[in-house]
């Protein structure tokens, strides 16, 4: 359904796969590319990761050995801590990387050690953000806007790279997805609420225009109008 409904959108869509890195084939991806998929999402926050920086390691590796360039980028979902911990993996890489959800900083604040750390990532010319899913950053899981010190933060550290997402449709919050029950109702968030208390976090409309236009079109290669 997702990638038809790519091709139903042709060059007005884009997306992101998630594939086995080990038998998964640049031709194959070549393939996806064609009906707009630009890029892979690697998980390293729905599991337990136990040595962050070897295992980001190994799996950016198998990642980049099979993606299609130019174009194609790798996003990242991990709690700030890992992050942290595989920073100078994440800083080597070749490939074009937008880290998820702020960078998860839960507990973390900008001016931590963690904090620099994930900023210090957000400065480099290929690390892109994508400043989503605000509850996943509060302990109010209907959040809807942003965790200010941190947009304000990454906003300074990577103003033409930070882009805008939803993350509808709002998943459960991941201590009750660990009960698997397949009843559990998904966040009820509004739509317009969520897009609403984004915009009014900026005072300037240019930034803005930045975040949610501009900066989106260069990450997913959108033709410019």
């Amino acid at each position: 359904m997702f990638v038809r409904a790519l091709e139903v959108l042709g060059d007005s869509g884009r997306g992101l796969a998630v594939v086995d890195s080990t038998s998964t084939s640049s031709s194959v991806l070549e393939g996806y590319g064609r009906r707009g998929i630009c890029g892979l999402r690697l998980n390293f926050y729905s599991s337990n990761v136990t040595n962050s920086l070897r295992e980001i390691e190994r799996t950016l590796a198998e990642a980049q050995a099979i993606l299609p360039r130019p174009g194609w980028h790798l996003e990242i979902i991990a709690r700030a801590g890992t992050l942290a911990a595989a920073a100078t993996v994440i800083a080597k890489s070749d490939v074009p990387i937008a880290i998820d959800h702020y960078g998860l900083p839960e507990n973390e604040a900008p001016e931590g050690p963690a904090g620099h750390a994930l900023l210090d990532l957000a400065s480099l010319p290929h690390v892109w953000i994508k400043l989503s899913a605000p509850y996943r950053c509060s302990l109010n899981a209907l959040e809807t806007s942003p965790p200010s010190a941190w947009l304000n933060a990454l906003v300074q550290a990577a103003p033409d790279r930070c882009v805008w997402g939803s993350d509808w449709p709002h998943t459960p919050p991941r201590n009750h997805e660990a009960t698997k029950n397949p009843a559990l109702p998904y966040r009820n968030i509004a739509y317009d609420r969520l897009f609403g208390d984004f915009l009014e976090a900026f005072e300037s409309p240019e930034m803005a225009r930045r975040i949610l236009i501009e900066n989106p079109l260069r990450l997913y290669g959108f033709p410019w109008q």
